[in-house]
């Protein structure tokens, strides 16, 4: 009976050093894994932080190419328009001096006693 009690004795002394140890990796286990996971999560914020600054990157850069565009247009516009003005100009001058005056030319008055 004496060896049968040593022998449970030792069976329980080995079953709770190995539940222990059971323990410790589990224990190690799990705080792998929620290391593991903080760091993709963290990979993953910079990755979408990354994404985020790229495509507002490329927002201003559209924009930028807008408003050059609209800047060319709108001189081409004033462009045309001084040149239009200019044309209109020109035909008035042509206009002008083709006309002959309604009045004729009258000498200029002298002064009485002058002549």
């Amino acid at each position: 009976m004496r060896e049968l009690v040593i022998a449970a004795l030792t069976a329980v002394c080995l079953m709770s050093a190995n539940a222990a140890v059971l323990a410790d990796e589990a224990t190690q286990a799990e705080t792998d894994k929620m290391n593991a996971d903080m760091k993709a999560e963290k990979k993953a914020t910079k990755a979408e932080r990354k994404a985020k600054k790229a495509e507002m990157k490329q927002l201003k850069k559209q924009q930028k190419q807008q408003k050059k565009a609209k800047k060319r247009e709108m001189r081409e516009k004033a462009g045309a328009q001084k040149d239009a003005a200019q044309a209109h100009g020109q035909e008035m001058n042509a206009a002008g001096q083709e006309m002959k005056p309604a009045i004729p030319d009258l000498p200029a008055p002298q002064a009485p006693g002058a002549r």
